[in-house]
């Protein structure tokens, strides 16, 4: 796991988005399961974004890229509700499809197909902004820097003890894998440009340049 290099390159990758708050960004390449507990407690904070570049060798329905939320205690998986995530699923025509979803306490899953097809073996980014400001919480997803869809959650995801999952397999790499949250002062319409500009897909070698940039500065 990389931290600060890493942060410092996606930070400069969003351009205006400097002010937004990197908790936590792991660059290199994902293929299996991680587990990582966030601090601060972004899940306690009023607004975040999950950052996500990804490649499939294969595609198959219910493909998850990520999960945020609160995880059980002892166990390492997610709780029945208070989480939000991005997965692959497949439309009525049996097409592979960005999805995304969330539940906030006892309501239910909410997931909204977007109709962004996916391709296997062609790399693809997507940033899941969490608006919790909102009475009922609001989900905005982001695909190669467009906005693709919106989604309010029927109750607010109101627990603490934020951890983020990475569903990395054989068939599913995960280029990077990052979150961050507004700062202090941050409008609402400034961290959302922040999100578009870092769910835009980075070239390989640009980003290793932009790195090493970042490097030569420090």
């Amino acid at each position: 796991m990389k931290i600060s290099l890493c942060a410092l390159a996606l930070a400069a990758l969003i351009g205006s988005a400097q002010a937004v708050t990197m908790n936590w960004t792991n660059s290199a390449p994902i293929t299996s399961t991680i587990k990582q507990v966030l601090t601060p407690n972004y899940w306690a904070g009023s607004v975040f974004a999950v950052t996500a570049s990804f490649t499939a060798s294969s595609l198959s329905s219910g493909m998850t890229l990520f999960k945020v939320g609160r995880a059980n205690e002892p166990g390492n998986d997610y709780e029945s509700y208070n989480y939000a995530g991005v997965r692959i699923d497949n439309t009525a025509l049996g097409v592979p499809a960005l999805s995304f979803f969330g539940r906030g306490g006892s309501g239910s899953e909410k997931p909204v197909s977007t109709l962004q097809f996916v391709e296997a073996n062609k790399r693809t980014t997507v940033s899941l902004l969490v608006n919790r400001n909102e009475p009922k919480n609001t989900l905005e997803l982001f695909v190669n820097g467009q906005s693709v869809g919106t989604l309010t959650l029927s109750e607010k995801m109101n627990t603490p003890n934020t951890t983020l999952w990475g569903y990395g397999s054989s068939d599913l790499t995960l280029d990077y894998l990052s979150i961050y949250g507004k700062s202090e002062g941050e409008t609402l319409e400034a961290f959302t440009e922040a999100t578009r500009k870092a769910s835009i897909v980075p070239e390989p070698t640009a980003l290793a340049l932009l790195a090493l940039g970042v490097a030569g500065l420090a």
